[in-house]
């Protein structure tokens, strides 16, 4: 995903080092087209579309730019998803809906939506801006819910977050799945040919602003990988590559030494 997210920051670099004005006017023709939406209101699309580092001013002297819409975006997108998952699991208790809510209304879903959708084709920003955070494409597509929601209203809305949001995450989960199982397989099929004993021990758990584990690996009783991420099995997913990892360049150090 990475060599994606790079990609996309090196044709942006390109298209300003060419003269592309960041001012410009882009053509939402396409992105109309891929999100199946016919605008009664083409301007808020395109406000959705100004990061705020390309702020202009309104009649009223007010600043313009998409962070308004990002606001009621998020609001909409967090009400849309509680209503399908209300729906969708009538046996859950508050606690069970929350978190599921929570991995679902995240900024890394989002800004993995707007990649697929190649905002970075229509955004209106300064050439450093997507250097500077990725979340710009989670921003945006959270604008871009504040704006089908006025135009197109809540129905449609909620369309849009069936089509896009849900299968992104479900990717997302799959993909983090495979990771997990693999690194993890790896290194308890390591451990078992050694005859070693292995741990997995939580070191860190920090609940604000969003939840942050860290654990570490221990073998035959001594830390050798530490992981961190935003759920318990990414960061045993970190601590376990890490700690594959460490084993590699040990074994090649031993093998340089002794050769």
């Amino acid at each position: 995903m990475w060599l994606q997210e790079l990609s996309e920051r090196w044709q942006h670099w390109w298209s300003n080092l060419r003269g592309d004005n960041s001012q410009r006017t882009p053509n939402l023709t396409t992105l109309f087209d891929r999100i199946g939406i016919v605008p009664v209101r083409t301007d808020l699309y395109l406000l959705a579309m100004r990061h705020r580092s390309c702020s202009i001013v309104g009649e009223e002297g007010e600043k313009l730019n998409n962070e308004r819409l990002e606001f009621l975006g998020d609001a909409v997108l967090e009400a849309s998803i509680c209503t399908y998952l209300y729906q969708l699991h009538p046996t859950w208790d508050e606690g069970e809906l929350s978190k599921c809510k929570s991995s679902l209304v995240s900024r890394p879903v989002n800004n993995e939506v707007g990649r697929r959708l190649h905002l970075e084709r229509y955004i209106i920003m300064v050439p450093s801006a997507l250097d500077n955070s990725v979340d710009i494409y989670g921003n945006t597509v959270e604008a871009l819910i504040g704006a089908i929601y006025l135009d197109q209203g809540y129905a449609r809305t909620q369309e849009f977050v069936r089509d896009f949001i849900l299968p992104t995450y479900r990717d997302m989960q799959a993909h983090t799945v495979a990771s997990i199982q693999n690194y993890k397989s790896e290194l308890i099929e390591w451990v078992q040919k050694h005859h070693l004993s292995h741990e997995f021990r939580l070191e860190e758990h920090e609940m604000a602003p969003h939840d942050h584990f860290i654990y570490s690996v221990w073998i035959d009783g001594k830390p050798v990988g530490r992981g961190a991420g935003s759920s318990k099995k990414r960061a045993q997913q970190e601590a376990a590559r890490d700690t594959l990892k460490l084993l590699q360049q040990a074994y090649s150090a031993i093998q340089s030494h002794g050769g």
